[in-house]
């Protein structure tokens, strides 16, 4: 590993593979016998020592088999969540973590890249975003003067209804005094020359016709003017019969239609789990010893004492084949919820896989046990698997069983009655 500054010369590795060779897998899990085992083989590496049974304490074991095993996590992604977990709980180094973490996978006999670096895993990074990009302005550049504006004066008309249209009034007749009067004929003057009377008494009645036909022309324009006879016109009469009233000129709104007001909405109710396609009810995957689920089977609804995610149906039965014992089954809404709960149900009861012996009832010497499960109807399948161990301790102890059908998302645990052994107890599994 590139920059690694611990076990230079690989002794930490050898002596973990010592360990295992000898002890097993479940020694990575007891720092008790790991950490007598590195006191003898890495006298001169008490740092590298110290981390080993550090990662012993923590559980790092079995931590990476959750990843590896169950949950299918590739081993690289699965170190670098180990050693995260681990640098949070014991504030260890990152290297320091990564390192350990390492040895462990390499130890469980895992596929672990040669060249992998050992460095403190790092939270994901997020892309680079650019900045936001505003117009490019010249920075205090003085803004171009303002083009003067002409208010429009807008002639707004005063508000209110239309007004009735005044008729003109009549022209008035002039009065007889003020009729044009024609002017008198003029006197032809006096003289004592006759020819010039001759002449004068012949002009007389010829001005005086032009006079008059003078003065009738200008009283015809006149009476044109002024609408007089024979120009006048008649007097305009009033219509008879009522006034229609005047329209207001604002616009008349409609009534709106009445509504009746919507009922209020009825508040949403989540949906519950429901099972997935294909999957068997949990009440038909019962041991076969219990007969009548109505009476011998209640609810298991909680509180439980982990994450229960998913839960479709959760049954507590007696079992007429295990007198004094339970039988608590739990079915999941969907393969992904079964696995997360089926993790949190181990680490809930304290079982350990790594450290687990290989067999169920366990082997002498181990407390706990597991191993694959199959029969006819159930063909062999990753995860699908029998956990056994003792739940308390002394007079009040119990042995237990616990197996997994991971095709139909559940999961049963039973526990025997006080003084059952785990020969009975298995007898009694097989055949139900």
């Amino acid at each position: 590993m590139s920059g690694n500054t611990f076990d230079q010369e690989g002794e930490a590795r050898e002596a973990l593979s010592t360990a295992v060779s000898s002890y097993g897998p479940r020694v990575l899990g007891d720092p008790r016998v790991l950490g007598n085992l590195v006191t003898d083989l890495l006298p001169d590496l008490p740092r590298e020592r110290s981390l080993l049974v550090t990662a012993a304490e923590a559980g790092v074991a079995g931590e990476l088999s959750q990843h590896v095993e169950q949950q299918h996590v590739d081993v690289d992604t699965a170190i670098q969540l180990v050693a995260r977990s681990l640098t949070e709980r014991r504030l260890l180094d990152g290297e320091a973590s990564t390192w350990v973490t390492t040895e462990y996978a390499q130890a469980l006999g895992y596929p672990v890249p040669a060249q992998r670096a050992a460095t403190p895993p790092q939270p994901p990074r997020y892309p680079d975003t650019e900045p936001l990009r505003y117009p490019d302005t010249e920075p205090n550049s003085p803004s171009p003067p303002a083009r003067p504006t002409t208010p429009v004066e807008a002639t707004i008309p005063p508000a209110g209804p239309p007004q009735a249209a005044t008729p003109p009034a009549a022209v008035t007749p002039p009065t007889p005094a003020q009729a044009v009067t024609p002017p008198a004929p003029p006197v032809p003057p006096a003289t004592g020359d006759r020819a010039t009377s001759g002449l004068s008494s012949h002009r007389g009645p010829l001005l005086i016709a032009g006079a008059i036909a003078g003065a009738l022309v200008v009283y015809l324009i006149v009476a044109a003017v002024a609408s007089l006879f024979p120009f006048s016109k008649s007097s305009p009469h009033p219509v008879s019969g009522p006034t229609p009233p005047l329209t207001s000129a604002r616009a008349t709104t409609p009534s709106p239609a009445h509504t009746s007001p919507s009922p209020p909405a009825s508040p949403t109710v989540p949906a519950s789990p429901s099972l997935a396609p294909g999957i068997t009810p949990l009440v038909q995957l019962l041991p076969s010893d219990i007969d009548d689920t109505s009476t011998e089977c209640t609810a298991a609804t909680g509180p439980f004492s982990w994450k229960m995610a998913g839960l479709v149906t959760g049954l507590r039965c007696t079992d007429p084949g295990l007198p004094g014992g339970k039988v608590f089954a739990y079915q999941l809404d969907s393969s992904a919820d079964y696995q997360t709960t089926w993790q949190n149900f181990n680490r809930a009861i304290g079982f350990n896989p790594s450290i687990a012996g290989s067999a169920c009832p366990p082997p002498q010497g181990d407390a706990q046990g597991t191993s694959g499960w199959h029969n006819k109807t159930y063909p062999p399948l990753n995860g699908q698997v029998v956990e056994c161990g003792t739940i308390g301790s002394g007079k009040g102890s119990q042995v237990t069983y616990v197996w997994s059908e991971p095709t139909q998302d559940s999961f049963f645990e039973a526990q025997a009655s006080h003084g059952w052994t785990f020969a009975q107890l298995q007898n009694w599994w097989a055949n139900t």
